[in-house]
């Protein structure tokens, strides 16, 4: 029975393993194309809070069913998403031009610092991939241009779709765009 128990926790320990390696691995973000260096410290700040968190929440988790092997009972601990998570967001720019995006948030981090994203530089056909807390929402901004007046804007919930496509002239409506060919 010892024997049966043991082998039972190694292989739930294997798969643990196996499971924070994927989640590490899937949990990559990039930084290379922000360009405003206040939002990079914020991007940093969160990756680290964010992985702390991964490895507290799989610790706890695994001690769980651990624990509930050794007492043949329920897993006591199950991890939940809430107030103080982030999510992983991709945006994709399919545009043959460089994309600028600014993403401006309505999620507070400390005393009226907001946790806005500027300067971000999607080159065509890049992905940028970026942590955001949960919950928030974020207005984008973006166009193929660097002046302002002539940009786009869409709205990104944190509790919706993981991956943004952004491309020039998606928020024109398909009428307008008929009305006018030669823009």
């Amino acid at each position: 029975m010892q024997k049966q128990t043991t082998n039972r926790i190694n292989h739930y320990a294997q798969v643990a393993k196996a499971i924070l390696a994927i989640s590490l691995l899937y949990s990559c973000t990039t930084t290379q194309y922000i360009t405003d260096t206040e939002s990079l410290e914020i991007h940093k700040m969160m990756k680290s809070k964010r992985s702390g968190n991964i490895v507290a929440t799989s610790a706890l988790s695994v001690g769980s069913v651990i624990l509930s092997l050794i007492m043949e009972m329920e897993p006591v601990f199950q991890p939940t998403i809430g107030s103080g998570a982030f999510k992983r967001v991709k945006l994709k720019n399919t545009s043959q031009d460089t994309l600028y995006v600014n993403m401006l948030s309505d999620y507070e981090l400390s005393d009226s610092i907001f946790c806005d994203y500027l300067g971000i530089r999607i080159p065509p056909q890049k992905t940028c991939r970026l942590l955001i807390p949960h919950p928030s929402s974020y207005f984008i901004y973006f166009s193929t241009a660097m002046q302002q007046g002539n940009d786009e804007m869409i709205e990104l919930q944190s509790s919706g779709k993981r991956k943004q496509v952004l491309y020039p002239g998606m928020t024109i409506p398909f009428i307008e765009e008929q009305k006018n060919p030669d823009n």
